[in-house]
């Protein structure tokens, strides 16, 4: 289900120690050229440079619920383990949710056929009625039924940003596939269940809605995915263990997150060789609400 207005974050860790592989010149060289060095083992002092990415307004079910379709399509289910690692995502929840909106009419889950879509709030207040439309209270049920009753009323209110087309709140029930996003990743899972998706006690107090995390260094592991839970300190974290040391922190709040290193394989180097993108898709649809579904 659309999760909307929270920010999604990419992890880029690059390493230049790998070197590059040249072609040799057709022309000799008038000197004689040295031997290369010879490599040394990786480990996590071989990540030179870290590169924290965030992208706003996507959470992990928008972008990559209908990812273990798409995996398992390309035999990219199993890691060189030889175990198979599955996405927490909609595929199996595509009949499970259904949201009304202010005048009855009922929504399902459905593949997004459009570039954008509108606006939708960011605000912290509203994603306690996402999950729960009438009920408030800090131990109320998850019932992920006020989605479209949120966008709806966002969209007739005309607080956010640009002109509105959906004014229903349909949008809210939208996600990409195969089909619309590219999928060229490897994903990590934040191992959130439906019951640790709001916030109850305020920012930061506890892990609120999951959002994509993606690692993406020549020595990630081919086709894994964490379902370890974190939150972007595990960022400063990551940084902190390289950098600095393992014992190094800034608040008790990072000093509590994991250190991403389950993602690697520095034995193995298994992308020592990046891989080649596939054919990207043909952008999708018109950003207007008749063109969603």
């Amino acid at each position: 289900m659309r999760k909307p207005f929270l920010p999604a974050f990419i992890v880029l860790l690059c390493s230049i120690s790998l070197g590059c592989v040249g072609i040799k010149n057709a022309m000799p060289s008038p000197n004689p050229q040295p031997n290369p060095p010879t490599p040394t083992a990786a480990s996590l002092q071989s990540i030179e440079h870290v590169i924290f990415m965030l992208q706003e307004n996507r959470t992990f079910d928008s972008y990559f619920g209908m990812l273990n379709p798409y995996r398992v399509a390309n035999n990219w289910a199993v890691s060189e383990d030889g175990n198979t690692y599955t996405v927490d995502g909609i595929d199996d929840k595509l009949s499970k949710f259904v949201n009304v909106d202010d005048e009855g009419r009922s929504f399902s889950l459905f593949s997004l056929n459009t570039t954008c879509i509108d606006d939708m709030t960011s605000a912290w207040l509203e994603s306690y009625g996402d999950v729960n439309r009438y009920d408030f209270n800090v131990a109320r049920p998850i019932l992920m039924d006020g989605f479209v009753h949120t966008a709806e009323g966002y969209a007739k209110s005309d607080a956010g940003d640009g002109s509105f087309t959906d004014l229903v709140g349909m949008r809210a029930m939208g996600y990409y596939d195969q089909n619309t996003l590219n999928y060229y990743y490897v994903p990590d899972d934040p191992g959130a269940t439906p019951g640790d998706a709001p916030a109850q006690q305020g920012f930061a107090a506890q892990l609120g809605f999951r959002l994509p995390n993606l690692v993406i260094p020549p020595f990630v592991r081919k086709h894994y995915v964490s379902h370890i839970p974190r939150d972007h300190t595990a960022v400063i974290k990551f940084v902190e263990n390289r950098f600095i040391g393992a014992s190094a922190h800034l608040t008790n709040r990072d000093a509590a997150q994991p250190n991403l290193l389950d993602f690697f394989d520095f034995t193995n180097v298994p992308w020592s060789t990046p891989p080649t993108p596939p054919t990207a898709n043909a952008p999708p649809g018109n950003c207007d609400a008749a063109s969603m579904p």
